[in-house]
C-alpha cells in the first residue's frame, strides 16, 4: 500500500492540475455554450419582433383597404339613394299628371250628352256608339297608364339597384382586394365557366 501512497503523493500535484484543467475546461465549455444561447436567444427575439412589426403593418394595410372599400361602398349607397330619390320624384310628377289626365276624362264622361227624347232615334244610336267608344278608349287608356306607372316604377328600381351594384363591383376592385381579382381571374380565364 506504501506504493499505492507514495504514487499518489508523487502525482498529486499532477491530477490535481488534471481535475483542475478539467475543471476550468468544462467551466470555459459551458460558458461558451450559455453566450451562444444569449446570443440565439437575441436574434430569435429580434426576428420575432420584425414579425410581430411586419404583421401590424400588413394588418393596419388590410384595414386601411377594408376601410376605403367601405367608404366606396358607401358612396355607392349613398348615390343610387339619391338616384332613387329622384326617381320617385319623377315617378310623383307621372303620377300628378296621370291623376290629371284622368280627372278630364272623368270629366269628359260626365259632360257627354244624354238621349233625347225628341231626338231623332238614328242620331241617338250614332251617338251613344260613339260615346261608347269614346269610354271604352277613356277606359282602357286609363288601365294602360295605370299599367305603365306599375311598370315603369319597377324597371326604375331594377335600374337603379343594378348600377349601384356594378358600381360597388368596380369599386371593389379598385381596392385591390385580392381575393375577388382571383376568382374574377379564374372566372375569366376557366373555359368550362360559361
Amino acid at each position: 500500500m506504501s506504493t499505492i501512497i507514495r504514487f499518489i503523493i508523487t502525482h498529486i500535484s499532477t491530477f490535481l492540475i488534471l481535475i483542475v484543467t478539467v475543471l476550468i475546461g468544462y467551466w470555459l465549455y459551458s460558458e461558451g455554450q450559455r453566450s451562444e444561447d444569449i446570443k440565439w436567444r437575441q436574434k430569435w427575439t429580434q426576428r420575432d419582433l420584425r414579425d410581430v412589426q411586419r404583421q401590424a403593418q400588413q394588418e393596419a394595410a388590410e384595414r386601411q383597404k377594408e376601410k376605403n372599400y367601405q367608404q366606396s361602398i358607401e358612396k355607392v349607397n349613398q348615390n343610387a339613394r339619391t338616384q332613387l330619390t329622384a326617381a320617385r320624384a319623377e315617378a310623383a310628377d307621372a303620377n300628378a299628371a296621370i291623376s290629371r289626365l284622368q280627372r278630364t276624362l272623368r270629366e269628359l264622361r260626365q259632360r257627354q250628352p244624354s238621349n233625347s227624347t225628341g231626338a231623332d232615334s238614328t242620331t241617338a244610336g250614332k251617338r251613344q256608339t260613339g260615346t261608347d267608344t269614346r269610354i271604352l278608349l277613356a277606359r282602357m287608356l286609363a288601365e294602360s297608364v295605370e299599367r305603365n306607372r306599375a311598370l315603369a316604377a319597377y324597371a326604375d328600381q331594377i335600374r337603379l339597384r343594378g348600377l349601384a351594384c356594378e358600381r360597388a363591383y368596380d369599386a371593389l376592385m379598385d381596392t385591390g382586394t385580392p381575393h375577388f381579382r382571383t376568382v374574377t381571374r379564374f372566372k375569366n380565364n376557366n373555359p368550362t365557366a360559361q
